[in-house]
Parts: C-alpha cells; structure tokens; sequence
C-alpha cells in the first residue's frame, strides 16, 4: 500500500471516507499483505466488497491527485519558511496612514445639526 500524507489527508477526504480506510486498515493481517475485504465491507456496511475496494481505490486517486502521496522518506510537511516580521520603519508607516474614525455620538449628532439647518432653511 503506497504512503500518502496524513495531514493532507485529512483535509482532503470526508469522514466517510476516513471512516473506510480505518475499517480497511483494521481489516489487514499483521505484515500488511493481505486486506479482509469481507470483514472490511461488514464493519463498515459497504453494500459489497467490490464496491468497498472501489471505494478504495477512488479514495487513493483523490490522495493523489491532491499530492498526498509520498515516497516513504519524506517526515510530514512544515511551513516553507517563517512569516517576514515588520520592522520598524512599517509599523511606523502603517500608524501615519491611519485615519481615525468619528464616533457613532459625533456621526448622529452631525446628521442632527444637519437635518435641523435643513428644516431651519425650509
């Protein structure tokens, strides 16, 4: 059985196709040659085995094609590199182009004023 990546693994398949693989994985005899795909199929009540290795099959193209699959020497992925850190002059910038906001009081009591020299006017 090819070696695929668990963390892309778990963000690629469902829970039902998780659920699959562990009933096959729990299925294997202990040098891992051989599935039980009768007792797979119950466990999980597959409609048939061949569906159930269907499935299975499907379930390691979508691995694939999502580039979970490794060569077994690969540790599991990490971050590329680390986040660029700001240095002064940014935060510097950043607090100049800041406008502040008006209040919710201030903003109303404008549109007040507003509405009452409009009416004054009338």
């Amino acid at each position: 059985m090819p070696l695929y990546n668990s963390s892309i693994a778990r963000e690629v398949l469902t829970e039902a196709e998780k659920d699959r693989l562990l009933a096959v994985a729990l299925s294997t005899t202990a040098d891992n040659s051989a599935i039980n795909w009768e007792k797979a199929t119950a466990e999980f009540g597959a409609a048939s085995v061949d569906s159930m290795r269907v499935s299975v099959r499907n379930i390691h193209k979508k691995l694939d094609k999502a580039g979970a699959k490794t060569d077994g020497n690969d540790l599991t992925a990490g971050p590329s590199k680390a986040p660029k850190r700001k240095t002064a002059a940014t935060e510097e910038d950043e607090v100049k182009t800041k406008k502040p906001r008006a209040s919710k009081k201030k903003v109303t009591a404008a549109k007040k004023t507003e509405e009452t020299e409009e009416a004054e006017e009338e």
